[in-house]
């Protein structure tokens, strides 16, 4: 007599989604000021060694990581519906 394979089991769903903690989410806010102020400084400080273009990029690449870890931390520190 042989027995059926079964379908395995998925895990099962957490029941507390992740929340950062205030620690966390302070250190997020000050690492977003950080890539900030780099980003004005990088528009704003004349360099002659890196021409304005490449500036203006890396400028810009800091706004957006800092906008995307904002965001994330703001979604998570939501409370669930």
């Amino acid at each position: 007599m042989t027995v059926p394979p079964t379908a395995p089991t998925p895990p099962p769903a957490p029941t507390d989604a992740y929340a950062p903690t205030p620690r966390q989410r302070k250190l997020i806010y000050l690492a977003c000021t950080v890539l900030i102020v780099c980003a004005l400084v990088l528009i704003f400080v004349a360099n002659p060694k890196i021409p304005l273009p490449a500036r203006l990029i890396l400028a810009a690449i800091n706004i957006i990581a800092a906008a995307t870890l904002l965001l994330l931390v703001r979604q998570k520190s939501k409370p669930p519906a």
